[in-house]
This record gives C-alpha cells, structure tokens and sequence, in this order.
C-alpha cells in the first residue's frame, strides 16, 4: 500500500496511512503495529482515531527515523509517498517509491511504482 510522511514546518510529524488502507490492511482491533526497519524494531501503538478520522501513525521513534532516512539531505521538508509492505501480522516494512516524471502534457493520473530493484529503506 502507498503511504506519505507527514510534515510540519522543518519536522516529520508522522505517516499518513489514509481510511482506505486502513479499512483494508489493518484489523478493527489492533492496538500497535511494528515496523521492521532493518535491525531497527518499532512498535507503535495506534491512536484511537485511526479507524475514525486519523488514519495516521504518530510515534516520535518513527519520525526521528525517516528524518534522518529521508530528510537529512533536504531542505524543504514535503510528504513523500512511501510503499508500506506486511511483513507478518501487524508487521510492516517501508520501502522507497520511484515516482515516475511527470510531464505538462500528462493528462493520466500519477500512479506510483516500486522500482523492481528497490530494497527496505533501512
């Protein structure tokens, strides 16, 4: 499933996860998820509006990660889509998304696509 990272002025706020991936990835119950990220294990326990109205994961471990993974070399701090990808139960992996370039004259929808050679983004 494709996600972005959430951002608030020079900081990473969280991970968008959206209703529609929550409906169909993630059970009614679940109270924390784990993200295997390389030798790094996160767990991250989900907020009670993440069924409602927040589909997001906030966990500042989390953020402090794709700061650093994502961010150290930017200056501008923009949401980027990421491929988050079940690895067991309530267990998930990120992976870098190669966005296609976009031209002016594109009138498709921009659709993301995982290089066939990409790995974790750990």
């Amino acid at each position: 499933m494709v996600v972005r990272t959430q951002c608030q002025g020079r900081r990473v706020t969280g991970l968008y996860i959206g209703a529609k991936n929550v409906r169909r990835n993630f059970p009614k119950h679940t109270a924390a998820v784990e993200f295997e990220l390389g030798h790094l294990h996160i767990h991250c326990q989900l907020a009670p509006g993440f069924w409602k109205d927040h589909p997001e994961i906030r966990d500042k471990r989390l953020c402090d990660w794709l700061d650093f993974k994502l961010y150290r070399e930017r200056k501008r701090r923009i949401p980027l889509p990421l491929m988050l990808v079940q690895s067991g139960r309530n267990v998930f992996r990120l992976r870098p998304i190669a966005l296609p370039p976009v031209s002016a004259s594109d009138t498709g929808t921009l659709r993301a696509h995982v290089h066939p050679h990409s790995r974790s983004v750990a």
